[in-house]
């Protein structure tokens, strides 16, 4: 992507990101607001009796730096291309956010459609995906970076991956699990949990954006 905007485009990669200052400013403040949220959350979650211990305490912390700064790469990559990239590029040819704020998401999302893992909830994860790239996007429109987004990205990612974290794959660093109606569950209780993980993920989305108001 760095390159395509060099030699295709011919304008600085930095112009991806927005001001170094304001983008770090605003991944940090981000940042802080969804995880200040999601462990808020957390708290109220420890006492479910249906989560159970995941990685213990000892190597969660051995791996805590590796498992940050990869996250750190995999969601700036992903704000690179599709908050970067795509929407710029879009938003350039195009007035109306439906296009620059919907196509991406859309395209994003198709990245997370993975029945082989998720079985039957794909198509719920695929909704997901597609309001977290417009709530992505809207944070990307409102700051001129993509520190906020990534931060909001990231916050959200380091919840799931290294906290509290479905049974199944991508679940081996966290530190609690929580079990899954992916695979067997009916289309009820999958639209239920479809619900609940929308309406935290947009109370994150507020989060961020009341952060940064400040």
């Amino acid at each position: 992507t760095l390159a395509v905007v060099r030699l295709i485009h011919r304008r600085r990669a930095g112009t991806l990101f927005g001001p170094p200052a304001r983008m770090i400013r605003d991944f940090r403040v981000a940042a802080g607001g969804v995880l200040t949220l999601n462990l808020v959350f957390l708290i109220f979650s420890i006492g479910d009796d249906s989560l159970r211990p995941g990685q213990s305490l000892g190597p969660f912390l051995v791996h805590l730096p590796f498992a940050l700064i990869c996250l750190l790469i995999q969601t700036g990559a992903e704000g690179v291309i599709f908050r970067g990239y795509l929407l710029q590029q879009l938003a350039a040819r195009f007035r109306t956010p439906a296009v620059w704020m919907l196509i991406p998401a859309l395209l994003f999302a198709m990245g997370h459609y993975a029945p082989d893992l998720s079985g039957n909830a794909a198509p719920y994860v695929v909704t997901w995906a597609i309001l977290f790239g417009i709530l992505a996007a809207d944070l990307t429109a409102r700051t001129g970076t993509l520190g906020a987004a990534w931060g909001f990205h990231f916050a959200n990612n380091a919840m799931v991956m290294l906290l509290v974290n479905s049974e199944g794959s991508f679940s081996g660093l966290a530190l609690w699990l929580a079990p899954t109606p992916a695979m067997d569950a009916g289309g009820g209780s999958l639209l239920a949990a479809l619900l609940v993980q929308c309406a935290s993920l947009c109370c994150a989305w507020l989060a961020a954006r009341v952060a940064l108001r400040r």
